[in-house]
Order: structure tokens, then C-alpha cells, then sequence
């Protein structure tokens, strides 16, 4: 997704963050993750007209769901379509490094409508992706964004050409 894309220079940032209204200060401690939080939002907040539900697939989604329509009323440079439904999920590789309880929640396997997906093609975008990020430390923040969403799309675009030279030798 444009503009989704987060760099995560020094992690998945958790913090506690202190908001000042008018008339009191605010301490929110349940607000962490707050770079996982944003990507979210601006994915599901991107040409969502008409989609009702969202599968969000995360290494850590179990711990990460529990609080996360909290954390989006806390901030008011979070939001997602009212009308949408999250359904979090764990990829198929780091599901197995979770608890038990995890399996049957956030598997994959039992989700409707998932299909026999890994959840895990991220993953197989680091390698090209960190040839980006030297000459991207330097650059603005609007234009790392760019580089990084130029990098996705082109990303993108190969998996489709490929997939018609795949389908062509059937």
C-alpha cells in the first residue's frame, strides 16, 4: 500500500506518550507500537471505499490487537474506517514460536476466506529492500517515503509480469 510503508530505523518503537488537552494532561500508557499503528492505519485508510473487512497479518498480531482499537481513540492521528472489521492473524513461520493458545486464534489455517497463504512475503523483500535503505538515510522524510513506496511498487509490478509468464507456459 502507498504511504503504509514505515521505516523502521530503530524498530517497532514502543513508547509511552503523554497527551495535553486543554484542560488536563493525559497519560496513556497502553499507547505502544506506535509505528506498527500508523502503518495500519494509513494501509486500511488507502481506497478503502466498500471494503468491510481487513486481514491483518503480523509477527506479533495476538499481543498487538488486544489494545490497538484503544490506542486509535487515544490518538488523533490514528484512524480507520468505522465500518471496517480487523481480523488479526500470525504468518504461518512465526506462528510456531507462539504459545499454544495462539494456534487456534491466529492460524492462518482456520481463518475464512485466507486462502493457503504464509503470511510471510515480507519477509522475502528484505534482502532487495535493505539495497534501498543506505542511500535512503540521508533523504528527507517525504522523500525516503517515496523511495520506499517506489521500491514496493516496482516490487509489486514484477510479481505481476511475472505471474502472466508463469500462467503463459500452462
Amino acid at each position: 500500500m502507498p504511504h503504509s510503508v514505515v521505516d523502521f530505523y530503530k524498530g517497532e518503537q514502543c513508547v509511552k506518550i503523554l497527551y495535553i488537552s486543554e484542560d488536563n494532561y493525559t497519560d496513556v500508557p497502553e499507547l505502544r507500537q506506535k509505528n506498527i499503528d500508523y502503518s495500519i492505519c494509513q494501509a486500511l485508510s488507502y481506497n478503502s471505499a466498500g471494503i468491510t473487512k481487513a486481514l491483518i497479518i503480523y509477527d506479533v498480531a495476538c499481543q498487538w490487537y488486544v489494545k490497538f482499537a484503544r490506542r486509535v481513540e487515544a490518538c488523533p492521528a490514528l484512524q480507520i474506517p468505522d465500518d471496517m472489521d480487523i481480523v488479526p492473524a500470525v504468518g504461518k513461520f512465526h506462528l510456531s514460536a507462539h504459545k499454544l493458545d495462539c494456534f487456534a486464534r491466529f492460524s492462518l489455517m482456520f481463518m475464512q476466506g485466507a486462502g493457503h497463504i504464509d503470511g510471510e512475503i515480507l519477509e522475502t523483500l528484505w534482502a532487495p529492500f535493505n539495497k534501498v535503505s543506505p542511500m535512503a538515510r540521508s533523504m528527507s522524510l517525504a522523500h525516503r517515503q517515496e523511495v520506499y513506496d517506489d521500491h514496493m511498487r516496482d516490487s509489486n509490478w514484477k510479481k505481476l509480469v511475472g505471474i502472466g509468464l508463469f500462467f503463459s507456459v500452462f
